[in-house]
């Protein structure tokens, strides 16, 4: 049995006898110290640890008191003479586990043994009480590291549905900047919710609420998805619900872009269809066209395909980007030649709409390392919008110039602009941008395969534009980018 540490503090020299006494004849598993003074006591107090401590009131060269901040962590018991009562109060205020009166015939010492176990009893229950609060508070700042950390809003509310847990997320989802606390009642949570978040109030009334949706309306409009259960207490009986709030609000503008794309590209397919189909079988039934109108029949047909091929292109080359491969043809090439073909395919068109194209080309601008085609389809795409969307009477300028260690390409405009709140999205896939007085056109395919090709040439694009101004488009290409491991060899690069 290992044995109890116990130093004594007694300067009566019978009253230790007696102490020594008592641990023999009842052979207690003491392994003691015996201090005859305060200052003894605290001296050997200062050098060791002991399981409990027994003094005397009076010691001597001073009292018990003198000696109580040197008994740290460890129970106490204060042994005071009869009519003593106010000594032995005091001593339980400053931390004594028990007093007992000292008598003449030395009977406190009978019940000694017995104080001397509960007072070890009640330090082992709240050393396991304090190590179990502990494990607690470091569990909960576990939990609140997890709860603060994690991307989706908790929510944990008891059955009155009054906040037990809410963590920053759902806080910042909600549109609330800490405010919310314990105790608050959900329906403050909700307030900033459509019609204060009554969809999930009626729900947890009606015990369902597996999973639904909020929208809310402050600081800025969002689309939650709330995934809530009921959790139960060691009786097996409700004791409130936990929610979990995840934004979807960009899933929902997938969704809604998608169903646009398709209704795009159903009608994008369905007009040049209809001429074709038109001016064909018009071709076909009527023998009697004149050879003048049959030809420009048979112009518009090939217009009206190659509108379709380019479309058909377009979701083919999105449809790449998505499975992850893309192959392009690396060799050195000259920005140069490819901005001098569109000019020359997009003059005719530009002069028929009567605006001024322009070609603003330095001298001695250094090739790059590219594809040919990739790059003529981004140099197609960005001229045929600037076309698009310039007025009569204005200007498109395509530029190509050296800057540091870039070649600039620039293709500017005078036309609509682009409102500042969409510049930041209009390389998204299926992304259009709506212009007041005018019909949305396209499927909104177009600028974010330009971007993927953009950068998979290591390039970047900078986007100057004001509404009613014009729209200018910088995109920096390295002169001596390492973009495939020999020129003109093809390479697959994955995303």
């Amino acid at each position: 049995m290992e044995k109890i540490k116990v130093l004594l503090v007694e300067d009566d020299l019978v009253d230790q006898m007696a102490f020594k006494r008592l641990v023999k004849e009842e052979k207690l598993p003491y392994d003691y110290k015996i201090a005859g003074s305060a200052s003894a006591a605290i001296k050997i107090l200062q050098e060791e640890k002991f399981d409990i401590v027994i003094t005397d009131y009076n010691l001597g060269d001073g009292t018990a008191f003198d000696i109580f901040d040197y008994i740290i962590d460890t129970p106490f018991i204060f042994i005071t003479g009869g009519g003593d009562e106010e000594l032995a109060v005091k001593a339980l205020k400053a931390g004594a586990f028990h007093y007992q009166i000292k008598d003449q015939l030395r009977n406190y010492l009978k019940v000694l043994p017995s104080t001397i176990e509960k007072a070890l009893k009640h330090k082992k229950t709240e050393n396991e009480k304090k190590k179990a609060q502990e494990e607690l508070r470091q569990n909960k700042e576990r939990l609140d590291i997890i709860l603060h950390s994690i991307g989706d809003g908790v929510i944990v509310i008891n059955e009155k549905q009054e906040i037990m847990i809410i963590n920053k997320k759902a806080q910042e989802l909600l549109g609330f900047d800490g405010e919310l606390t314990m105790s608050d009642n959900l329906h403050k949570a909700l307030r900033n919710c459509r019609e204060n978040g009554k969809v999930l109030i009626d729900a947890i009334n009606q015990n369902e609420f597996s999973k639904l949706e909020l929208e809310v309306d402050f600081p800025l409009p969002r689309v939650l998805s709330v995934t809530g259960t009921t959790f139960l207490d060691v009786d097996g009986k409700s004791a409130g619900k936990v929610f979990i709030l995840r934004d979807v609000t960009k899933e929902k503008e997938i969704d809604r872009m998608k169903t646009d794309f398709v209704s795009s590209v159903s009608h994008e397919l369905r007009t040049p269809l209809t001429s074709i189909l038109g001016f064909s079988t018009t071709i076909l039934k009527r023998r009697d066209i004149p050879e003048k109108t049959k030809y420009e029949f048979i112009e518009i047909i090939q217009k009206e395909s190659k509108r379709l091929s380019r479309l058909i292109e377009d979701v083919l080359s999105i449809s790449k980007i998505e499975s992850g491969k893309i192959t392009y043809d690396f060799r050195r090439i000259s920005l140069k030649s490819i901005i001098e073909d569109v000019y020359e395919i997009y003059s005719p068109q530009a002069e028929k709409k009567k605006l001024k194209m322009i070609l603003d080309v330095e001298e001695n601008v250094p090739e790059i390392i590219g594809d040919r085609d990739a790059l003529h389809q981004v140099v197609v795409n960005f001229v045929g919008n600037a076309i698009k969307f310039t007025p009569e009477g204005g200007t498109v300028t395509l530029g190509l110039r050296q800057e540091n260690e870039s070649v600039v390409l620039m293709i500017k405009d005078t036309g609509m602009g682009i409102p500042e709140k969409d510049q930041a999205r209009i390389f998204d896939k299926f992304y259009r941008v709506y212009r007041p007085g005018t019909q949305i056109q396209g499927t909104g395919l177009g600028l974010s395969i330009v971007k993927e090709i953009i950068e998979k040439h290591k390039g970047r694009i900078e986007l100057f534009s004001k509404v009613g101004k014009g729209t200018t488009f910088n995109i920096f290409f390295p002169k001596d980018a390492d973009l495939g491991e020999e020129e003109q060899s093809k390479t697959e690069l994955s995303n």
